[in-house]
């Protein structure tokens, strides 16, 4: 049975497309593999395949071309002093509540003074040409004032994991934010995620800043006491979170890998890298025009063709193979309504030496 909420390291966190549910990876996983077994997606969206892997004791190789997804996972399993974490938390909260501009004459003046995304373009199909203008000037000065105080934390562990409570919270609090009739603000839809571009609502959830905050530090600080006593300082050494390309894994020796669980972009449904610019653009990282020539999409931004999908997905398919173990198994989740997906994904398996069972 599917399970999605029931567990905190993947629900609440942060948002991502297409998230698999965590107990039916798990499960994958338990039944393919032993313990000390290694287990690559190359795939990896917001981690489930490697932090399920670590959780069962088993080693795990995460590789994602989109640097937000390796943000993600490398602060979500990064090992942090969780007292110290409170501690910090406590005392930017504390400043925020004190110092956050709230008048016309602050929020000027804070934009003046803190950083914050600018003249940063927007997918074609956006209701607006630039990242600021899809937030109100309100939320835009006290984000970009809550971020400075984040950024100025010296201890590594604890800034990144701030930085994810941080980017977990943009997507609720921005003109996109979409307020379901007959439910309370904080209970609605972010257009990136339901309709997967930039739409702005008719009539915005404005939310406040510190109080989607606090919702959100909890849900991180519950989510990283629940991994903790399975992912710490030594067995987070299992885990290799890696910015790549899936059509060009050379950096992983040849038979090397013990099990594959992956679930590869759907044709033209998500332009992952488009999408992300809410959170690389904030978060200050960098997506190259490399990047986006070798996303494994159809459409977005480069306009991308089925038969280019194609070529791109059966290398990816191909490299999967040289790196399996002979013997081995490959879990490869699609879903697509299109028969000639699907015909495309056997064939592509079949030429690179996989054996369909199922």
């Amino acid at each position: 049975d599917v399970k999605r909420q029931d567990a905190s390291r993947h629900y609440g966190v942060h948002g991502y497309f297409t998230k698999q549910p965590w107990n039916v990876v798990q499960e994958y996983i338990r039944n393919f593999t032993q313990p000390g077994d290694l287990v690559l997606d190359p795939y990896g969206g917001s981690g489930v395949t490697v932090v399920e892997a670590l959780m069962l004791g088993r080693k795990g190789i995460h590789v994602d071309i989109n640097p937000h997804s390796i943000f993600l996972v490398e602060n979500l399993i990064s090992p942090v002093n969780l007292p110290k974490l409170a501690q910090t938390y406590d005392r930017i909260r504390a400043q925020f509540q004190k110092n956050a501009p709230s008048t016309a004459k602050q929020i000027k003046n804070a934009l003046k003074k803190y950083r914050y995304p600018k003249g940063i373009r927007l997918p074609s199909n956006s209701d607006v040409d630039f990242i600021e203008q899809i937030f109100s000037p309100k939320h835009l000065a006290q984000l970009a004032y809550l971020k400075s105080l984040i950024v100025a934390v010296t201890n590594k562990q604890i800034r990144g994991v701030l930085l994810l409570m941080f980017s977990g919270a943009l997507n609720k609090l921005n003109l996109t934010y979409h307020a379901s009739a007959g439910r309370s603000e904080g209970r609605g839809d972010s257009a990136i995620f339901k309709y997967y571009r930039y739409r702005i609502a008719p009539n915005p959830g404005v939310l406040d800043v510190l109080d989607v905050m606090e919702s959100r530090f909890k849900k991180v600080l519950k989510a990283k006491k629940e991994i903790a006593p399975l992912i710490n300082e030594q067995t987070v050494k299992n885990a290799k979170i890696v910015k790549g390309d899936a059509a060009n894994l050379s950096w992983i020796k040849s038979e090397s890998i013990d099990y594959i669980y992956t679930d590869p972009p759907y044709g033209s449904k998500i332009p992952y890298l488009d999408l992300s610019v809410i959170w690389t653009s904030w978060l200050d990282l960098k997506v190259t025009k490399a990047d986006l020539r070798a996303e494994i999409i159809e459409g977005g931004e480069n306009k991308k063709s089925k038969k280019r999908y194609f070529e791109l997905l059966s290398k990816s398919i191909s490299e999967m193979s040289r790196v399996l173990k002979f013997d081995r198994w490959m879990s490869f989740v699609f879903a697509h309504d299109e028969p000639a997906y699907w015909h495309a994904i056997i064939n592509a398996a079949e030429q690179a030496g996989f054996e369909y069972a199922g």
